[in-house]
């Protein structure tokens, strides 16, 4: 596949990509750089994001691997993420402080959500 997309935390649902938990192959995506010369530029939050699922999404979607823990069955073609979720709220894509601790509101979000059985390795439906 061209490209691998990650979401391992519910919030990673709302969108198809989020900064950071995708990759891809070299030559996957030869117009980058003219995909970002169209893009209006600005260090608005979330820039990235709508980027990412306006520009790069339409071309990954027929090419990707999806590793999903939480809406595999949101994305065609998602698959259950490989591992199980950590009990302590660690996940990719975390966001950490100056000391280290991981964001609160999203370890709190990650131990409260409950994984569908379909999202869960060996889970049924897949």
């Amino acid at each position: 596949k061209g490209f691998h997309v990650v979401r391992d935390h519910p919030s990673h649902s709302l969108y198809p990509m989020s900064g950071g938990l995708w990759g891809a192959r070299r030559g996957s995506l030869p117009q980058v750089m003219e995909l970002i010369a169209s893009f209006p530029a600005n260090s608005n939050y979330l820039t990235d994001m709508v980027f990412l699922n306006s520009k790069v999404w339409p071309i990954a979607m027929q090419d990707v691997l999806q590793h999903d823990a939480f809406s595999c069955d949101g994305f065609e073609g998602a698959q259950p993420f490989p591992v199980a979720s950590d009990p302590q709220g660690f996940h990719v894509g975390q966001v950490f402080d100056e000391h280290g601790q991981g964001r609160l509101n999203d370890v709190q979000a990650l131990r409260a959500a409950t994984q569908p059985v379909r999202c869960v390795v060996g889970g049924r439906g897949h």
